[in-house]
């Protein structure tokens, strides 16, 4: 049985194997080095997987990323 968790960053599931030296984000949240890509950077890449697998507007998709992201172990205030 394959061990799936949450990336901290994003929320989307990640194999242990696709992460990096058993990182808490997936591949698309960190940068070449393995190290967490920035909030606004995230957030951009997000909202454009929104827009295109929910079919949203711009906005509305911005509005679900920022509530999202809000509740995720690596942007929680």
């Amino acid at each position: 049985m394959k061990n799936i968790k949450s990336c901290e960053s994003c929320g989307m599931q990640i194999n242990e194997k696709e992460n990096i030296e058993a990182n808490k984000y997936c591949i698309h949240c960190t940068d070449d080095s393995g190290n967490l890509k920035s909030y606004d950077e995230v957030k951009e890449g997000m909202t454009q997987l929104a827009i295109k697998l929910l079919g949203v507007s711009p906005k509305k998709a911005k509005e679900v990323v920022e509530r999202n992201m809000h509740n995720l172990p690596a942007w929680k205030k």
